[in-house]
């Protein structure tokens, strides 16, 4: 069943000498043209996301900050307002008053926004600490001027939420 082949047959030549070759340049043409596409897409994939959280995170910032910086115009008007209980506001302060207020609604909703794209994007521990922010920044919104947190307490909890998101983009 096994005999040699004569030395100039063809299927030893097509055995010998094309087949080798021709295994060759299929698993060469497969290679070249799944694998390499494949490994080159998850590359281009992986390089893409972590561009993306590298955005979100300094979005996230950016947002945080200038969001408290419009609570502390809000909460300079007010005090104010407070101050001058008789009097009240002028026109003008009180235009700048509704500026500060809408400027805020507005810096929150960005800020919201960013905060939400962390759950596609980071992980349970960072989606933890946006969760936690939005969940108390809703729990101050109907405070009076005297119960609002100190700015101690918003350094914390931003501080604490970029933190978690700067060492997740450190590993």
């Amino acid at each position: 069943m096994f005999e040699a082949l004569p030395e100039n047959s063809i299927a030893l030549i097509i055995a010998s000498e094309w087949l080798p070759t021709i295994l060759t340049i299929l698993l060469g043409g497969w290679f070249a043209s799944v694998l390499i596409p494949r490994l080159q897409a998850n590359f281009e994939r992986n390089k893409t996301r972590e561009k993306r959280r590298f955005e979100l995170a300094e979005e996230v910032a950016q947002n945080l900050v200038h969001y408290r910086m419009c609570w502390e115009r809000l909460l300079s008007i007010a005090k104010l307002e407070q101050d001058r209980k008789e009097d009240g506001l002028t026109e003008v302060e009180f235009d700048r008053k509704k500026t500060f207020v809408k400027d805020r609604n507005e810096a929150r909703d960005k800020l919201i926004n960013s905060l939400t794209s962390v759950q596609f994007y980071f992980s349970k521990k960072s989606q933890y600490q946006a969760a936690n922010f939005i969940e108390w920044d809703q729990s101050i919104q109907t405070l009076g001027l005297q119960d609002l947190p100190r700015k101690c307490e918003w350094e914390l909890r931003i501080t604490t939420l970029i933190k978690t998101l700067h060492e997740e983009l450190a590993k």
